[in-house]
């Protein structure tokens, strides 16, 4: 018997066995503090910018839409805190760093 934490997924083949963990709603205890940046995921075109100057902000709260890939991307917050400056516009291209 295997006991996992849940959610996870096993691939099994003939070349061997893969498991995958949905680690996409699981909260980080070690981090204190934000990057101050909200980065681009890739290469795209600023699509709405869903936040002002002086605003505030939750982790998790949508801060811009880019558009990669014919999809459009939601960039969040990844802490609690206040909008200091909004460094771009719609339409603006972005770059994945």
């Amino acid at each position: 018997m295997r006991v996992t934490p849940a959610p996870s997924l096993w691939l099994n083949n003939l070349n061997g066995n893969l498991q995958l963990f949905d680690r996409s709603l699981t909260s980080n205890k070690t981090q204190q503090k934000g990057s101050n940046q909200i980065l681009a995921s890739m290469d795209g075109v600023v699509v709405d910018v869903l936040v002002n100057a002086g605003d505030k902000v939750a982790s998790g709260e949508g801060i811009a839409i880019i558009e990669a890939m014919k999809m459009e991307h939601l960039l969040k917050a990844s802490v609690d805190g206040r909008v200091e400056k909004v460094l771009t516009t719609t339409g603006n291209q972005v770059k994945a760093l």
